[in-house]
């Protein structure tokens, strides 16, 4: 997995061009997830400070693509 960006992982995700190219901008991507609770928390690291309220956005959006509960992006950033 370590290869994939994280629009080939969320590959029914398709976000707007603005989005896309933050996301295609990730790296170091690493998931958990609880098939119990449908929960995936997925580390990225971002080359500079992403809003958060984007940061939710995507969250929301990919959780109802993919029918979870909750999908929570933890965003590290470069010094």
């Amino acid at each position: 997995m370590a290869n994939k960006t994280f629009l080939e992982i969320f590959y029914k995700y398709i976000p707007n061009d603005t989005v896309r190219r933050i996301l295609d901008s990730s790296s170091d991507i690493k998931m958990r997830a609880d098939k119990e609770r449908r929960m995936i928390e997925v580390s990225l690291k971002f080359p500079k400070t992403i809003d958060k309220d984007m940061l939710y956005g995507i969250e929301r959006e990919v959780a109802a693509k993919y029918e979870l509960n909750s999908v929570r992006l933890l965003p590290n950033y470069a010094p």
